[in-house]
């Protein structure tokens, strides 16, 4: 869907979720699926094709995926 860049780091607290540092790119997979992610996460993967959730407030959006 679309392209965001980690603003900080952000280490797992769980087994469903991503760690990153800052600056990192990850790719949203889904917006809001109600149902599988809380209100202010994201299902998102990473560039090593880990996936997971994580906290959009770490990130910043950059670009719309093709």
């Amino acid at each position: 869907l679309y392209l965001v860049k980690s603003t900080h780091e952000y280490k797992a607290l769980d087994t469903d979720e991503l760690t990153f540092g800052p600056g990192e790119e990850l790719k949203v997979l889904e917006t809001k699926p109600e149902d599988q992610v809380d209100e202010g996460w994201q299902l998102g993967e990473k560039s090593d094709g880990t996936r997971g959730v994580f906290p959009e407030n770490f990130t910043k959006r950059i670009e719309k995926c093709a």
